[in-house]
């Protein structure tokens, strides 16, 4: 199956049921096509796609959203791709295990756009968007994963509570945002990081005036526990509230057997392991 990326061009008068039954958003939509794909000399194309559309780009998509698993402790969902690494979100309360290296040098996610966060900070009953699962990096690497927007929470995971990531290497990656910034987590609460490194990866809070809040690993902790993980060369930049960890830490949160050796830049509340404890 694939996913076609169109721009609409004009009303959908006349539009096959084929194309308009899986349409969700506009004025960019999302059509699932199968019997329309077509092979012709290595490169995709489309039969019979509607003469109105603006044909953007095709994003193959995988039939299974992961490569094994039932999302259990003791039966995780298994990562090996880019595609279903970001597939994490719409299961963000279940288990995970990456099983090779991941490269997002090239990715581009379905809505053509650069990373986004697993986990989104909400509130109320949308706070279920957090990040509140088990991964297990199985001591791989996630790397060249880049984003840079002016938002909260940049990071791989983004907001997490409850969750618990272990065992993972990212290099070479590069987190661009406004605030509650960290190379792997954003906001982390009640949540569990152990033998996470990272290496080579910046994390800059250069989007806003104030530019508060940026961490090696992650942003404010907030009775959390990161234990024997390291942040190895790259740099780390805010204005206040920097560190080569977390950006910030609450009293009830612990940081054990870490180490940083980044570069760190700040004006107010910088520290090699936290910026400040609450």
């Amino acid at each position: 199956a694939a996913v076609a990326i169109v721009n609409r061009i004009r009303e959908r008068e006349g539009l096959p049921f084929h194309w308009f039954r899986n349409i969700i958003k506009s004025p960019t939509w999302y059509v699932e096509v199968v019997e329309e794909l077509k092979k012709i000399d290595d490169s995709i194309c489309l039969l019979d796609a509607p003469s109105f559309f603006e044909l953007l780009r095709i994003y193959l998509k995988e039939t299974a959203p992961f490569a094994g698993g039932t999302g259990s402790r003791e039966d995780p969902f298994l990562i090996s791709t880019p595609q279903q690494f970001d597939h994490i979100r719409e299961y963000r309360s279940q288990c995970f295990r990456l099983i090779n290296d991941l490269d997002f040098s090239d990715y581009v996610r379905e809505d053509g756009q650069s990373w986004w966060p697993l986990g989104e900070w909400g509130s109320g009953d949308n706070a279920m968007e957090r990040f509140r699962g088990f991964f297990d990096g199985g001591g791989y690497s996630i790397r060249n994963l880049s984003v840079e927007r002016k938002a909260h929470d940049l990071s791989i995971f983004g907001v997490t509570e409850g969750a618990e990531i272990i065992n993972l290497k990212v290099e070479n990656c590069s987190i661009i945002g406004e605030g509650r910034l960290g190379v792997l987590t954003g906001a982390t609460f009640s949540t569990k990081i152990e033998q996470v490194d990272i290496l080579d990866s910046q994390c800059e809070n250069r989007l806003s005036d104030h530019g508060s809040n940026a961490g090696g690993l992650t942003g404010p902790l907030y009775r959390s526990v990161v234990k024997n993980c390291s942040v190895k060369g790259g740099n780390v930049y805010a204005k206040d509230c920097v560190g080569g960890i977390s950006s910030s830490m609450s009293e009830d949160s612990e940081i054990i057997d870490c180490y940083s050796t980044c570069r760190i830049e700040g004006i107010t509340n910088v520290g090699g392991i936290t910026g400040k404890v609450n």
